[in-house]
Formats: structure tokens, C-alpha cells, sequence
């Protein structure tokens, strides 16, 4: 091969032609350098990664010290071997040699397959598909191999428009649920706060869950009052979770605070997002012994009885040896569709007791159509958003009557909980 023939080659895009010479045992045979280089790159653009790590061998028998084409092999060992990799068959200790080898040998550039590779291990520890069980420690040190001031901050965002979390923000939601479940309190408490200001735009509603793991965080660490206080912020905001609203009747019932935590509990069990009931066994356990404790006998047994029943249903095992109470030979005979419908009246009944419901007209529209002001008959004016109208899709217009009730928000702008008009339907 001529001087700068392999350079002006790859520069003119010449790949295929390129990658020929690699099949040429006397034109390997006088590559220099500069030549194995860009041969490299044209095996590597056209995706022949075996032929790549051949001619890798070879350089390196020759160039021992040269690292120019350590990111392109890594990328061709990540694509032939770790990619499609077979947790149950597999050669493992081979996985992690290669691993370890992607690891050491690849550079920091953004171009490079290092990040991928530490995010398949950390997620294959927490799996527990590289040995016998989970291994949340290994998990935490390869997470620890990325600095998130590195990586991006910018959403991802996929061919038909959807926006994602960012590198950056995917690490601290990693990190954060590590030290949780390691009960690491304080320093999960720190990744969030860290998290929250490092990370410009959070994706999948993390403005809430990293809030409400530094809340988890804080009763941990006795110190439930804060720890409410935090949820209290939590919950006022857009974003309605059941589990969030466990997390507060557990701070309100450990501070003794009963008919808060009696309103939580009933937030949690009605919110839309509990649509999966499985989600909930383990809450409505935990709502029975509340209610026994309170003196609602008859609404514990039939919590416990259907949590008893969902975790028949999915053939887990029973948790309900804890308890020092029997339920009644009714109430233990009942099957799922028994017990629901006693359960949801009684949590339909719970959720309306002691709202109030006011009645006003659509004052006002924002632009984009989706939220706007509410003028109360009372004289006061309450924000709503179209999403909290009862009937779905919805078309609020300037001039509408209204029924609805309050509820308190956080208005972000402002920073401060304000009542918002939900529950919002056409007044007669």
C-alpha cells in the first residue's frame, strides 16, 4: 500500500474497498501504523467486527503500544459477544473478562462503548443474572465507574418524538434506588438532593419519587416529622400516586396523627393509578392493621382477606402470620369479587365524606387549551387543569358551568400550595 494511500482512501469514503486489504495476507503484511489505523475504521464501519479483531491482533503483535483502534475493537467484542449475551448458558467469567477488558482498554470519549458496557454490568447485578443473587454492592461500584458531570444532560428523545430521561438523569435515578435498597439513608438522601439540582429537566416524574425517596430516607433516620413535611410537598404537586400517598399515611400514623393518615390511606387505595391491585397487597395489609387498631374490625378483616386473596391469586407466599386476630368464618369464605364489593362502596363512601362541593362557571382559557381559571359562585377563583374533569377528553369552555371540589397543589412557579379546582363536571 502506498503512502497515504489508506488516509485518502477512508477519507474518500471508500470503506469497502478499504476493508479488502484485511483479507490480503502480503498487503497486512507491509501495513504501517497509519494503515492498520484506517483499515480498522473501514472493518469498523462496515460492521466486520471479527475481521476487525483479527487485524487488531495482528497490529498489536507488531504495534504493542498503539492504542488508536482500542474503542472500535471494544465496540466489535461489545457487539460479537456481550450484546446478545445468554445470562442461562453463557460463559459468565468470560463476560467478565471481556467486561473488564471493554473496561480498561476503552477511552472516555462519547464515541466509546464504556458507559454501555458499566450499565449492562450494574444492571446484571441488580438482576442477579452474574451469579446466584443480586449483588447491589457490585452494582454501586460499576455505577460508581461513570462521573454524571460527564455525561449528558440532554433528553433523549426517539424517532417518533417521545422524550426520555438524559444519561445524567438515568445515573442519579440509578444511584438513588441503590442506596435505598441498601438502606443506605444518608447518602441516598444526598444523591437526590444532588440529583435535583444537577439534572436541568427530570423526565418520568422524578420531581416527585426522588422527593418522596429523601422522605423514606428521613423516616428511616427518625426523622418523620421532616419526613411528612416533605410528602406534604409531594403530594400537592401534579403528579398522583397511590404509593405516594402510602408513604404519608405511614409518617402520619407513626406521629400518631389518626385521621390523616385514615384520609391517605383512602387517597391511596382510590387513586387512578391503582389500577393494578397486585401493586397494592402489601398496603392493604398494612391499611388492615390501621383499621383493627382504630376500631374498624370489620373493614380490617375484609383488607386483609383480599390481600390474602390476590396473593393466592398469583400464587405468593402468605404474609399474614403477623396478625393476632382471626377474621370471621363470613368474611374468610368470601372470594375476590365478595370482597370488592364491599370494599369499594365503603371506599367510595370514605373519599366523598367531608369534601365540599362548590359550583362556578369557566372564567378563562390559557392559550394552549388545557388548564385555566375556574370563578367559584363563592367569588374565588380556582385553577384547573382539563385532566381533572370527570368525563374524559373533555372540552372546557369559557362560560361553562361547573361542579367540582378543591384539593391543595404546589404552583411551581410561585412555590407555593394553592387549591385547585378537580373532580371537575358540567353542573346542571
Amino acid at each position: 500500500m502506498e503512502m497515504n494511500q489508506a488516509r485518502t482512501m477512508y477519507d474518500h469514503q471508500e470503506y469497502e474497498a478499504l476493508a479488502a486489504f484485511a483479507q490480503d495476507e502480503a498487503a497486512v503484511a507491509s501495513f504501517t501504523e497509519q494503515d492498520y489505523f484506517y483499515v480498522g475504521l473501514a472493518l469498523s464501519r462496515r460492521k466486520q467486527y471479527a475481521e476487525l479483531l483479527r487485524l487488531y491482533k495482528q497490529m498489536h503483535e507488531q504495534y504493542p503500544t498503539n492504542r488508536g483502534l482500542n474503542d472500535q475493537v471494544c465496540w466489535a467484542i461489545y457487539q460479537l459477544y456481550l450484546k446478545d449475551f445468554d445470562w442461562e448458558k453463557g460463559d459468565q467469567d468470560l463476560f467478565k473478562r471481556q467486561a473488564a477488558f471493554i473496561l480498561s482498554q476503552s477511552t472516555d470519549s462519547r464515541y466509546s462503548v464504556k458507559n454501555r458496557v458499566i450499565r449492562m454490568m450494574v444492571e446484571a447485578y441488580k438482576a442477579g443474572k452474574l451469579g446466584q443473587s443480586r449483588n447491589l454492592q457490585e452494582a454501586d461500584r460499576y455505577l460508581s465507574m461513570m462521573d454524571p458531570a460527564k455525561l449528558p444532560d440532554t433528553p433523549r428523545v426517539t424517532a417518533d418524538g417521545r422524550e426520555y430521561a438524559s444519561e445524567r438523569e438515568q445515573w442519579y435515578s440509578d444511584k438513588i434506588k441503590l442506596m435505598k435498597s441498601m438502606n443506605r439513608w444518608q447518602e441516598c438522601y444526598d444523591w437526590a438532593e444532588k440529583g435535583l439540582r444537577a439534572v436541568p429537566k427530570l423526565h418520568h416524574n422524578y420531581d416527585a419519587w426522588w422527593p418522596c425517596s429523601q422522605a423514606v430516607c428521613l423516616r428511616n433516620m427518625g426523622r418523620t416529622q421532616e419526613a411528612r413535611a416533605q410528602m406534604e410537598k409531594v403530594v400537592a404537586s401534579r403528579f398522583s400516586h397511590w404509593s405516594l400517598w402510602a408513604e404519608l399515611f405511614t409518617e402520619c400514623d407513626a406521629l400518631g396523627d389518626t385521621d390523616a393518615a385514615f384520609r391517605c390511606a383512602i387517597r391511596a387505595v382510590t387513586d387512578r393509578s391503582a389500577n393494578d391491585p397486585g401493586m397494592l397487597i402489601n398496603f392493604y395489609n398494612d391499611f388492615a392493621a390501621f383499621l383493627m387498631k382504630n376500631g374498624y374490625p370489620e373493614q380490617a378483616m375484609l383488607h386483609r382477606r383480599y390481600s390474602a386473596l390476590l396473593r393466592e391469586e398469583r400464587t405468593w407466599r402468605d404474609r399474614n402470620a403477623h396478625f393476632e386476630w382471626e377474621l370471621s368464618p363470613e368474611i374468610a369464605a368470601m372470594d375476590i369479587e365478595q370482597t370488592l364489593a364491599r370494599l369499594k362502596p365503603w371506599w367510595q363512601e370514605m373519599a366523598a365524606k367531608g369534601k365540599a362541593w362548590l359550583t362556578g362557571q369557566v372564567e378563562r382559557l390559557f392559550a394552549e387549551g388545557g388548564s385555566g381559571i375556574i370563578r367559584g359562585d363563592n367569588g374565588e377563583s380556582y385553577y384547573f387543569d382539563a385532566r381533572d374533569f370527570t368525563r374524559k377528553n373533555a372540552v372546557p369552555a369559557v362560560g361553562m358551568k361547573v361542579r367540582f371540589t378543591l384539593v391543595d397543589r404546589l404552583d411551581k412557579k410561585k412555590g407555593v400550595v394553592k387549591p385547585n379546582a378537580v373532580e371537575i363536571s358540567a353542573a346542571d
